[in-house]
Parts: structure tokens; C-alpha cells; sequence
């Protein structure tokens, strides 16, 4: 954020002081800090697009355009931390969530941190570590929370006459397109499906909704140079794509929510989970253990968890089958408090006294309490 910016915010803010509209929290002045929300780890799964058809040139495939964008959408959800971000060579400057070693998918600080707590690697087997004290299938904890996929079911450039390129609902665009060409108008028609991944099940789902904005963008299809898809990342309409994204998220997130509605719908507590991603370390008689979420899902040290471990019931041989029960085991529950944290990984020691309950790997991790300073009294 510029200086400039942060200057006009904080401006705003104590012009409104008696409103308490201030929600990015200063702690120079007496702001109310923004709620922390845990972002849970999501995956990109499926995307379902139509390439777009301009006149007897090559076909333009976007999947990998909207793709990359979900990506970046996700990546500043305040809800979602994606785990695999999908870069797009051409465009330079791309939003990464870490600097992923090749060989692991953590970051270097991620892969450090466990070493430096005792998770022994194993470079022969498909997962870095190996798990020492359970025969768990490695799915079963290196699975994200979700999988999301999208359909995008129209995505559609047209001038003020309704002469394009693209694809609706209703059909695709494929006008003649001569000269210097002006584009005023963007659609995307966009929906999202949140599946469970070790169960194969949709979890929540948003109808498909029709985002549409105005544009100014134009094309000379008379210099017989064709159009490639890096025309679609001109700012204007990068915008749009990104901002009907984000409003389809937000519609997920009050999908998971209104799930939720017995039990409550606090998205902390209620709705947030990660994994325990491997068995306990080597840090003192099996007293720590690795979960899923670090920085990235804005943990922080002394945040308090519990550990449930599942029972998994498969059709057949476990990961390659259908998994026909996944429930958390009420008789082996655990509490952790963060002690490191790095970028998606954090390391957890076990405060439950009954050693017979030894947390196992894939188990859910539910919050507790957030490690947040006391509001101080403004009372003088």
C-alpha cells in the first residue's frame, strides 16, 4: 500500500471516530482491530471453460487465465489460503505463496522448520516425511480442506452494438472483426463447488451468477496479427474477472455458514479446520506435532487448538477407494499451543496430560482461542 494511501485511510478513520468504522486497526491511535480470520487451505480442482473462436485464427483457451487469477483471488480472501497457485508464464508479476521447494511444496522456512523439530526426510518416499508412529494413508493428511471448482459458463467482450468474442449461456460470439475494434462491455458468468476431497462429496455450492461491467478496451484486427490471451490481462478486465471471483467466494462463505446455523455460524470456530500433517516430533517424548496452517492462514504463536483424530471407513484399499465414513473420535482429543510458525505449517505442543491419547496424523484441527492482546481499558 503507498504511503499516500495509508495517509488518506487513517485520515478517514478519525474523521469518523464516533462511527468505529475503523477496521484496519492502528495501534498508534485507538482503533478497533480487525476481526482475525483463520483462512482455511483450499485447492484449485476443476475449471470448466469454452475456448473462444475468433474468426479462422487459433482457438483461444482461457482455462489457464482464470485459473491463474482464482489463484490471486484466493490467495487475498481473508477466508481461503490456496495451496497450489497456478502461475501463468507471460504475466511477470505474479502473487506467490511461497517460495515452494521443488521437492516438498513447503517453503524453504516451512521445510526448515520441520527439520529443526525433528521430522525426518525421506527423499524415496512420495511425501518429504515419513510418519513413525501410525500406518495412516498419506491422503488422509496431505488432502486439503476443499476442493473448489469452477464453471465458467460465460465470458463474453462486446461493443456497444453487441459485436464480440466469446461465450454465453445462450451462445457463442463469433462476428466478423475488422479494423480497430472497441470493446465496452465484459460479462462473466461464474459459479463455484466446494467438495470435500477425501469424501468426494460437495460441501456447498453457488448458482452461477452473471458479472458485468463496463470496459474500455479495443483491438486492431487489421494488422493481421491475431488476438492471444494476453489480451485478457489488461487491467480493465482482469477487474472485472477478479472482483465477480471474489464475489462468488464471499457467496460460498455464507453457503458454509448457513450450514452451520445449529451449532452456530462463527467462521473461527464453527467453520474453520486444518489437518495434523504428520505424527508427532521428536521434541521431548512426542510432545509437539506439525498441522497444516502457518502465516499464510494467519496463525500466530500461542494460539490454542484442539486435535481430534478420525476414524476413516474405505470401500476398499484407503485413498484408492471410496471413503464411506470420516468422523472425529470424541475419545481421543488433544490441545496444542503454537509455538513456531512458519509460512503454511506450524508446530503445536501437545498440552493434554494423557499420554495415551497420542495424536495421529490427519487429525482435525479445530481453534480454541486466539492468542489476542486484552483490549486495554480506556478508562483513565
Amino acid at each position: 500500500m503507498k504511503l499516500s494511501t495509508k495517509i488518506n485511510t487513517k485520515a478517514k478513520f478519525l474523521l469518523l471516530p464516533i462511527l468505529g468504522l475503523s477496521l484496519m486497526g492502528n495501534k498508534g491511535c485507538n482503533e478497533k482491530e480487525e476481526k482475525r480470520l483463520l483462512r482455511m487451505d483450499v485447492e484449485i480442482g476443476r475449471m470448466r471453460t469454452l475456448p473462444l473462436q475468433v474468426e479462422e485464427q487459433e482457438e483461444i483457451k482461457i482455462d489457464l487465465l482464470v485459473k491463474n487469477l482464482f489463484s490471486r483471488v484466493i490467495y487475498n480472501h481473508k477466508h481461503f489460503s490456496v495451496m497450489n497457485p497456478v502461475e501463468e508464464p507471460v504475466t511477470p508479476n505474479l502473487i506467490r505463496s511461497a517460495a515452494v521447494n521443488a521437492k516438498n511444496k513447503y517453503s524453504d522456512k516451512d521445510y526448515q522448520l520441520l527439520l529443526n523439530y525433528g521430522f525426518n526426510a525421506n527423499e524415496k518416499s512420495e511425501s518429504l516425511f515419513q510418519t513413525r508412529s501410525f500406518e495412516v494413508p498419506s491422503c488422509q493428511w496431505e488432502a486439503p480442506q476443499l476442493t473448489l471448482n469452477s464453471d465458467v459458463l460465460g465470458f463474453e467482450l462486446v461493443n456497444k452494438t453487441e459485436l464480440g468474442l466469446g461465450y454465453s449461456p445462450s451462445g457463442t460470439h463469433l462476428d466478423q472483426l475488422k479494423g480497430k475494434f472497441k470493446f465496452s462491455n465484459f460479462r462473466l458468468d461464474y459459479g463455484i463447488s466446494a467438495i470435500n476431497p477425501l469424501l468426494r462429496r460437495t460441501v456447498a455450492t453457488t448458482e452461477a451468477v452473471t458479472h458485468q461491467s463496463t470496459v474500455d478496451v479495443e483491438f486492431d484486427f487489421g494488422q493481421n496479427s491475431p488476438i492471444t490471451i494476453d489480451f485478457f490481462y489488461q487491467e480493465a478486465l482482469v477487474k472485472v474477472i477478479k472482483d465477480g471471483m471474489t464475489k462468488s467466494l464471499n457467496r460460498l462463505v455464507a453457503r458454509l455458514q448457513d450450514q452451520t446455523a445449529d451449532v452456530g455460524n462463527d467462521w473461527n470456530r464453527d467453520i474453520w479446520e486444518s489437518r495434523v500433517l504428520l505424527d508427532p516430533a521428536i521434541c521431548g517424548d512426542d510432545d509437539c506435532v506439525a498441522i497444516r496452517g502457518g502465516s499464510l492462514n494467519r496463525i500466530k504463536i500461542g494460539d490454542r487448538f484442539k486435535t481430534l483424530n478420525m476414524i476413516h471407513t474405505w470401500e476398499g484399499e484407503p485413498c484408492e477407494s471410496k471413503l464411506l465414513r470420516s468422523v472425529p473420535d470424541q475419545n481421543a482429543i488433544n490441545e496444542i499451543i503454537i509455538e513456531s510458525v512458519g509460512d503454511a505449517v506450524s508446530i503445536g505442543r501437545v498440552q493434554t496430560k494423557n499420554r495415551d491419547v497420542i495424536v495421529a496424523p490427519g487429525a482435525m484441527v479445530k481453534l480454541v482461542l486466539l492468542n489476542e492482546p486484552i483490549p486495554k481499558d480506556k478508562k483513565k
